[in-house]
C-alpha cells in the first residue's frame, strides 16, 4: 500500500500531520513539552512514533515567521537531548509555512541537516517524494527496530534530495544546450555559453519569485 499524491497534499495543506502519519502506518504519540531557545518559547508536540523514532511538531510563538535556520539548529540540538532519533516539522503561527528538518548522524562524519520547505501556495511535490516512502504496513508492527526506521527515513530524505538535484542539473544542461542555438551576435563559444547561463539563471529567479507569490500574490503572474 501507499498514499496517493492527492491524499498527501490534502493532509499537508491542512497541516494535518497526525492523520497523515496514521495513514502511513505510524503510531500516535502524546509527547508535549515547551523549550526556550534564545529567550523564546517553542512548544514541541509529538505527532507520531515508530519503534521510538519520533515525528515532532515545533510550534512557533505568536508572529508570522518560522524560526531562522540558526534557531532551528539550536532547537534540533535540544530535541536530540530528549530523543536521539527524530524528524522535526516546524510550522509558523499562521499555518502558511512548514520546514521538515532531519539530522542524519553517521559515525566519523559531522551531522548533516536536511531541510525541506513548503509554503501553502505551492504543491507539496517535493515533500511527497521524500515522505511518501515512510509508509509502514500493519504487519511491520513489532518487527521493525528504531535502526530500521532511522535508516528508512534517512534514505528517503537523502536519496530524494540527490535525485532532485540530479534532475535539476540534467534539465538545466538540456535547456542550456537548446538555448545556445537561439543566441545571435556572440561569436566566441565561451561568451555565448556564459550569456546562456546568465539568461537561464535570471529566468529561474523570475520563476522562483513568481511561485513564492511575490508578484502580486499571483503564482501565474508572468503568463
Amino acid at each position: 500500500m501507499s498514499i496517493t499524491k492527492q491524499q498527501f497534499a490534502s493532509y499537508i495543506k491542512a497541516f494535518n500531520f497526525k492523520e497523515l502519519f496514521n495513514e502511513m502506518g505510524w503510531n500516535n504519540d502524546s509527547f508535549n513539552q515547551p523549550i526556550v531557545v534564545d529567550g523564546k518559547a517553542y512548544n514541541l508536540r509529538g505527532i507520531a512514533e515508530k519503534s521510538s523514532f519520533k515525528i515532532i511538531l515545533c510550534e512557533t510563538p505568536a508572529g508570522p515567521d518560522l524560526p531562522e535556520q540558526a534557531i532551528r539548529k539550536k532547537i534540533e540540538r535540544s530535541v536530540t537531548r530528549l530523543f536521539h532519533e527524530h524528524l522535526i516539522i516546524f510550522v509558523d503561527n499562521k499555518k502558511k509555512m512548514q520546514v521538515w528538518q532531519l539530522a542524519v548522524r553517521k559515525s566519523g562524519v559531522p551531522v548533516r541537516i536536511f531541510e525541506t520547505r513548503y509554503e501553502i501556495n505551492q504543491e507539496p511535490e517535493l515533500l511527497y517524494q521524500k515522505a511518501s516512502g515512510l509508509f509502514f504496513e500493519l504487519d511491520d508492527e513489532g518487527k521493525v527496530t528504531i535502526v530500521d526506521v532511522s535508516m528508512k527515513v534517512a534514505d528517503n530524505f537523502q536519496q530524494n534530495n540527490e535525485k532532485v538535484t540530479k534532475k535539476l542539473y540534467e534539465g538545466f544542461k538540456k535547456e542550456h544546450t537548446a538555448f545556445l542555438k537561439f543566441i545571435e551576435g556572440i561569436d566566441e563559444k565561451v561568451d555565448k555559453e556564459w550569456y546562456a547561463s546568465l539568461m537561464l539563471n535570471r529566468l529561474m529567479f523570475c520563476y522562483f519569485i513568481q511561485k513564492k507569490g511575490f508578484l502580486d500574490n499571483n503564482i501565474n503572474y508572468l503568463k
